[in-house]
Order: structure tokens, then C-alpha cells, then sequence
């Protein structure tokens, strides 16, 4: 290091006018670092050094969560931790899938993601971090598809209300003005609760007409679950329930917090360099902006694409067709020994690890800890009371621009028998235009393509698709029901009391979107528990 400190006074004249001068460390092989000093973009000296990292990490999954840890902890630790990730697959990125036919881009997963708080704005800075910045597209919060969506409801499309002038007026699809029910509200008493229903705590508080023609089609598009079931505590927070507990009312409570100017604690509050998350070009640019959804040039894909991209160039393993079988975890729990298969070569084979980070869905998890050592049943049990959702995803594309609607979609709430298994519609290129085509995307459950393209003709008059493409995503979606925030609580307690080197992160707890998925993945890396981590 004082050949190399030596060598820096040296250059002092050389880089003196320099905009700035940095270390740029790139991983050529494992443990092996080529090492640059950049002065102006320009390489003026470099050096090999040679580190053994002091600690592994094994990251079970290789989709958005878990390639988002990876980078987090290279990031934040260079060569000291090794993260491994293991994806099953042939492809990491999980359900963040793009592809092309007949000259146009499909989704297969998510097609947008929002900018919305703290996790959204970590997303964008990741974003413009990793070099995509340049190909973003974005809808403004005045677009059409911003402002515009329907439900389907008796037999025709209804536009949701979104107006302040609506407060005052009956519109459909309510029974009433919105203002009256609001008034209503303040009467209602509470009920005790840990935690509700979402239809329960909205048909409760508000209505049962909001929380049918509302509440319903928005957890069915969302996340394809039944809002009868789905946690009104973990999808809202604990704001408008603790509201109920504390004031007794939801409009009352809401409207001293304001005027007290008291707000609920935030969630990330604590979270380190807070301050720092945010402060991106591309950040700062969609606030200012008000960009309401974005998404990529080449697809929302080329995001994992990306991560995976920048992780192989520095030197982290991405073992894809490797399935994890079981965990051995030693006695005093400070290493593991994971066990997977590579399903190319049918071989067994073992990584000893200081940590475990699971990216993987929960019921994936409880079946490697049965077959894990010492016997961890007890947080089996737990991970298989998150279940999931199937839901089967139809690209379908029509030539020329015939559609007549603007807006971001339709959705339809479970009243509506008659359209059973349609979850709700996307008119992709009312937002993002591909040319003069129309591209919509259909979300359904248990009917087959005969049925949807019937329901596409009788609601939109459109026919004869140019492209049909039909996936079954099987457990794609996990499912929050009532006292999930206490479960997913539990867990982790319990995973900290039997002192496990384990890690919680992805869709199966805390969020279903991109946001969420990448923002537990960097969570993870900022928490790592290294005090307790045996040096390797």
C-alpha cells in the first residue's frame, strides 16, 4: 500500500485540474481484482491485488429480489462477501419476462412500475446506477391511462370517478355521493380489531358499494386474490385500521392527524443514508415531472438483464439450472452448507456459507428446510401459510389502432358472474404505443382462450387478433390474507430466536411489486448480520 499511496503523490500534478479521480475495482476471476485509478474517465495506473472474501452469501433465487441483493452487497462490501445466487431455472429475472413477436414487445409479468416512495425512488436510482437511465419511457400523471379506468359492471364499462367534483354528486358506479358517505363514516363505531379483510374493513367503514365496485376489481387486478380474504393491515399499513382502533373513526381521525399535523411512523424511516435514496437525476426528474408509471425500451426484462450484467463482470457466480435441495446449518449457526442440484450435469454439489438469503417463494423455502438439519418444522409450517395465486397471462395484438377507449384498462369485481375468471384487461399501447397496432393484455383465471377472445369481442368489438399468446404463470402472486403482517412477524422471530443465518426478502412478505422485491433486496445487503458471521 505505500508503493501505491507513493505512487499517487506522484500523479499529484497530473491529476490536480482532474474533475475527479476514483478506484475502479473489477473482478476478473474469484478472489482476483484488477484495480484502476480513473482520473477524468482515464486509466493512469493499475494494480492486481488478490483477496480471499471472508464471507459467502448464498442467495436462493435469481429473480429481481435476489439479483438486487447480490448487487447490494457487492456494492456495499466489494471482494470481503461473496454472494452465490442459485436460481432452478435456465434464466434469472423471475417473473420479470419480456419478449418479441411479429415485431412487437410483450410482458409477460409486470409491464410498468410506479415511482412511488421510498422503495420507488430506490428503484429509479438503481436505474440510473446500473447505466439504463437512457432508456426510459414514462407516463405523465395527465395521460389519458393516468386519469382513465373502468370497471365492468352490469353489463357495460363504467369509468371510476376521479374527480374532486365527484365528492358532491351521485356517479357511477355508486349508490350516493362519495362526500355523504364520508359524512356517514364519522357515525359508524368501531370494531376491535388486529386486523380485517379489506372488503370487510371498506364495506365496514364505507359501504359495501365501494368495497364491491372498488376495493374488489382493484385486489383482483393487483394481485389476483379476493379482497374477502386480503390483509386490510399489511395492503394499507397499519394507518387507517389504527386510525378505526384509536379515534373510532377512519375521515375523523384522519382529519385531526392532519390539522395536529401527527403522522403514523414510516416504515423506512430507520433505514440507513434515508436522506440519500432519492437524490438520482432520474429520480429528481420523475418527481418534478409527475410521472405516473414507467417502464423500458426494450422492456421491463432488460432490468434484470442489466443486474445480471454487472454482477458477472464482478465476478459474482450466477448458478442458474441449480435447484436448491436442503440446508445444513451448524451448530452454532454461524455457517451453512447448501446442497444443489445442476440440472445440466445431474451432479450434487455443496457451497459452504456464513448467510442465507431466500429470494425464493415461501412454499419453495419450507420444503428445503423439511429436508434441511436441525429440524426447522416449526418455521416450515409458517412459510406454507403464505399461499399463492395462478394467474393465466394473454398477450393478444391487433393490427391497426382500433380501440377506441383512452385509458390504462378495465378491471371487473367478482360480482359480475357473467364474466367469471376475467380478472381485467391492459391496453398496453394506450400508454406505450408499438406503431399503429393495439396491444392489450388479458389477466384471467380458469377460462381457456375460446372464452376470453368472446369477452374481448362483446366488450371492445375487437377481433381477430394478429397474435395470441396464452401463459399459465403458476404461483406467481403471493397472497396477503388476514393477519399476514403478524405471520410474516412471526417468522422472522422465530427465525432470529432459533439464531438461523437466514434472510427473508422478496414477494412472499413484504410486497408484491418490483419496487417492493428490489427494496427487500437492498434492505438485506444494509442489514446483513456480519458481527455474527464467522470470518472465513
Amino acid at each position: 500500500m505505500r508503493v501505491l499511496s507513493g505512487r499517487i503523490e506522484l500523479l499529484t500534478a497530473e491529476i490536480h485540474f482532474a474533475d475527479r479521480i476514483r478506484f475502479d475495482c473489477n473482478s476478473q476471476s474469484e478472489g482476483n481484482h484488477v484495480c484502476n485509478i480513473l482520473c477524468s474517465h482515464k486509466i493512469i495506473m493499475a494494480c492486481v491485488t488478490t483477496q480471499v472474501p471472508r464471507h459467502t452469501v448464498a442467495i436462493l433465487g435469481g429473480g429481481i429480489a435476489g439479483l438486487s441483493a447480490a448487487y447490494y452487497i457487492n456494492r456495499k462490501y466489494g471482494p470481503s462477501v461473496r454472494p452465490v445466487i442459485f436460481e432452478a431455472s435456465g434464466r434469472s429475472g423471475g417473473w420479470v419476462q419480456s419478449f418479441k413477436n411479429d415485431n412487437s414487445l410483450f410482458e409477460v409479468g409486470p409491464r410498468t412500475i410506479r415511482p412511488a416512495g421510498v422503495p420507488g425512488m430506490s428503484t429509479l436510482d438503481l436505474i440510473e446506477e446500473i447505466g439504463l437511465d437512457g432508456n426510459i419511457n414514462y407516463v405523465p400523471a395527465d395521460h389519458p391511462s393516468a386519469k382513465t379506468r373502468f370497471i365492468h359492471l352490469n353489463g357495460r364499462l363504467v369509468r371510476l370517478p376521479m374527480e374532486l367534483a365527484t365528492l358532491w354528486k351521485t356517479v357511477e358506479p355508486f349508490d350516493r355521493p362519495v362526500s355523504q358517505t364520508l359524512l356517514k363514516e364519522i357515525f359508524i363505531p368501531r370494531k376491535k380489531v388486529e386486523d380485517d379483510s379489506l372488503h370487510g374493513f371498506v364495506s365496514r367503514r364505507f359501504g359495501q358499494r365501494i368495497a364491491d365496485t372498488v376495493i374488489d376489481p382493484l385486489v383482483r387486478g393487483v394481485c389476483a386474490g379476493d379482497a374477502r380474504k386480503i390483509s386490510a393491515k399489511f395492503i394499507f399499513g397499519p394507518g387507517p385500521l389504527g386510525i378505526e382502533q384509536k379515534y373510532g373513526s377512519v375521515v375523523l381521525g384522519g382529519t385531526l392527524m392532519t390539522i395536529l399535523r401527527r403522522q403514523h411512523p414510516d416504515p423506512h424511516e430507520n433505514f440507513p443514508n434515508l436522506k440519500e435514496i432519492g437524490t438520482s437525476t432520474l429520480a429528481t426528474t420523475a418527481r418534478s415531472e409527475g410521472w405516473s408509471v414507467w417502464t423500458l425500451e426494450a422492456g421491463l426484462e432488460s432490468f434484470p438483464v442489466k443486474l445480471k450484467e454487472k454482477l458477472t463482470e464482478a465476478g459474482v457466480a450466477i448458478h442458474e439450472n441449480s435447484s436448491v435441495k436442503s440446508i445444513i446449518f451448524d451448530e452454532g449457526r454461524q455457517s451453512s452448507e447448501v446442497e444443489y442440484l445442476d440440472s445440466k450435469t445431474n451432479t450434487l454439489n455443496k457451497l459452504e456459507c456464513s448467510h442465507v438469503i431466500s429470494a425464493i417463494p415461501s412454499l419453495n423455502l419450507a420444503s428445503i428446510l423439511e429436508n434441511s438439519k436441525p429440524n426447522l418444522s416449526s418455521i416450515s409450517r409458517n412459510l406454507r401459510t403464505i399461499g399463492s395465486a395462478d394467474v393465466t397471462v394473454t398477450n393478444l395484438k391487433y393490427p391497426g389502432n382500433v380501440l377506441e377507449l383512452q385509458a390504462f384498462g378495465f378491471l371487473v369485481p367478482s360480482i359480475e358472474k357473467e364474466l367469471e375468471g376475467l380478472l381485467g384487461v391492459v391496453f398496453n399501447t394506450c400508454s406505450f404505443p408499438q406503431g399503429e397496432d393495439t396491444i392489450l393484455t388479458v389477466m384471467s383465471q380458469g377460462i381457456d382462450i375460446d372464452t376470453i377472445d368472446k369477452h374481448i369481442r362483446n366488450i371492445l368489438g375487437l377481433k381477430d387478433p394478429s397474435v395470441v399468446d396464452v401463459r399459465l404463470l403458476s404461483n406467481c402472486i403471493p397472497q396477503y390474507t388476514v393477519g399476514h403482517y403478524e405471520r410474516v412477524e412471526n417468522l422472522r422471530k422465530l427465525i432470529q430466536e432459533s439464531k438461523l443465518p437466514l434472510t427473508l426478502i422478496g414477494a412472499s412478505y413484504d410486497g408484491v411489486s418490483v419496487n417492493d422485491c428490489v427494496f427487500s433486496g437492498r434492505k438485506a445487503s444494509e442489514y446483513l448480520p456480519l458481527d455474527s458471521i464467522r470470518s472465513g
